[in-house]
């Protein structure tokens, strides 16, 4: 079959989906814990998470990498910079760097490869994407994982890549629409900071 993309996760066209989850933690609404996700060429789905919060919350260290006065600068700064507030929110949903392996991967550099988890055999249609660099690819051509069984692992197409990396570019402009909209509303007034010593 070909590969699918769905952009958006809504309540409307989220029942298709509800039949392939096996957590029924996320199963009974996945338009809240998911921004998008594709078809692959075989049923199965590949997910792409949403951020279940906005992150107000960033803190400095102080001591090995910095003195205490640039620490407590860089908190002020953060909770007047609102291009640092996205930058961090954007960050950890995880989408560009997810988005810069795949172009690895168009580039030789790595490979991409769909599995399915251990802990979740009884997942009806669901699997994870994996990314490994070429040097950690065994001579079998599959990565070695110590939590993931080697038969797990199938190669993604190209199509199936390309579709991921829509999928991926969907979640992220919504990620960046819903945090504009966090900014219009409340600006930087719930932004909290702090700095703590770091012996390591």
């Amino acid at each position: 079959m070909a590969t699918k993309v769905i952009e958006k996760i809504t309540k409307k066209n989220q029942g298709e989906l509800q039949g392939k989850l096996s957590n029924p933690y996320t199963k009974d609404n996945p338009s809240k814990h998911y921004a998008s996700y594709i078809e692959t060429e075989d049923g199965k789905v590949c997910l792409v998470e949403k951020p279940e919060r906005i992150e107000k919350n960033f803190c400095f260290a102080e001591g090995r990498t910095r003195d205490i006065s640039e620490a407590i600068e860089l908190a002020k700064k953060a909770e007047r910079d609102r291009d640092y507030f996205i930058s961090k929110n954007v960050q950890r949903a995880g989408y560009e760097e997810k988005i810069e392996k795949i172009e690895k991967v168009e580039n030789g550099d790595m490979h991409a490869f769909f599995y399915t988890p251990n802990d979740c055999k009884e997942a009806q249609g669901e699997v994870g994407i994996w990314f490994e660099e070429n040097w950690k690819i065994g001579e079998d051509g599959l990565p070695s994982h110590k939590f993931i069984s080697p038969s797990s692992f199938r190669e993604v197409t190209n199509e199936e890549l390309q579709a991921y990396k829509q999928a991926l570019e969907s979640a992220n402009a919504a990620l960046l629409k819903r945090l504009n909209t966090y900014l219009k509303r409340f600006g930087l007034s719930k932004v909290r900071t702090w700095t703590y010593w770091d012996e390591a």
